[in-house]
């Protein structure tokens, strides 16, 4: 960690996003290295993220702190955070039990919000690594996403069993997982600021035998957009559906439907790079 006005800082980078999180709390930051890939890069600052340990929600002190700012994002009881304009600037106030996972849940929303302003989505999905590209596993909740995370081998990453940020590049799409959000503990560790070259999307169908079919974009569109979003109101305000239909048009769409064994994946290697 470094000081930075008599603050101690990290830095972390998502999406291509980097941020820097500065507290006067050194357990809060030093909990943070251990739960995500942060420290100190010496690389321009997309974001500053203050963090402040106050009193109650709604109290004159959160008030007055947040008067000079123009957006807000409440975190239940646990937190409020106020942005600048373009999003450059957030103090986050904590004033729950739990800081951690409140300056997570922000830090999540935050990245959220600058990815959808730079063209980009955050998609309910699974998103794993094999060697130098990535396949993105979605589906209704029991679809499957953390089965067949816990079925990733040897030369697995599991970027995101979750929440899965995507941006268009050249044509393409590339992938990284959002900080906090795999459970699985069992794949190799990846930077989550790493981004992958977005494969194949896939539809999860749980079933008694494994086949993978080529989904028509139609219908990865109408499925796709079936998943739920974390905020309806504030994603749709970003043309959510223009860049779904943008992704299923660039990359190619399969259904998949797999039993719990660790099968399906000969099944991805052998169609889709014979397809490729």
């Amino acid at each position: 960690m470094a000081k930075q006005a008599g603050q101690e800082c990290l830095t972390t980078v998502v999406g291509g996003i980097s941020v820097r999180i500065t507290s006067v709390d050194t357990s809060l930051l030093v909990r943070l290295i251990e739960y995500m890939d942060a420290e100190e890069m010496d690389i321009p600052i997309d974001v500053t993220l203050r963090v402040e340990q106050v009193g109650e929600a709604g109290s004159p002190e959160v008030l007055s702190l947040g008067a000079s700012f123009s957006d807000c994002i409440e975190g239940e009881n646990e937190y409020t955070a106020y942005l600048n304009h373009s999003g450059t600037s957030v103090l986050l106030l904590l004033h729950g039990e739990y800081p951690l996972e409140a300056t997570m849940n922000c830090l999540r929303q935050v990245i959220r919000r600058r990815i959808y302003s730079e063209g980009g989505i955050v998609l309910h999905a699974a998103c794993i690594r094999q060697g130098s590209d990535a396949y993105l596993f979605y589906g209704p909740s029991g679809a499957g996403k953390s089965t067949v995370c816990s079925f990733a081998a040897a030369g697995h990453v599991v970027l995101s069993d979750d929440l899965t940020c995507l941006k268009r590049k050249a044509g393409g799409w590339v992938c990284w997982g959002m900080p906090g959000v795999v459970r699985n503990p069992n794949p190799e560790s990846t930077p989550v600021y790493t981004g992958t070259p977005l494969k194949a999307v896939i539809r999860l169908i749980q079933a008694s035998t494994t086949k993978l079919a080529p989904l028509h974009k139609s219908l990865a569109l109408a499925s796709l957009m079936a998943v739920p979003f974390e905020d309806t109101r504030f994603d749709m305000g970003f043309g959510i559906m223009e860049k779904v239909n943008r992704l299923v048009e660039d990359v190619p769409c399969y259904s998949l439907h797999f039993r719990k064994d660790p099968e399906f994946w000969d099944v991805i290697s052998q169609q889709i790079g014979q397809a490729s």
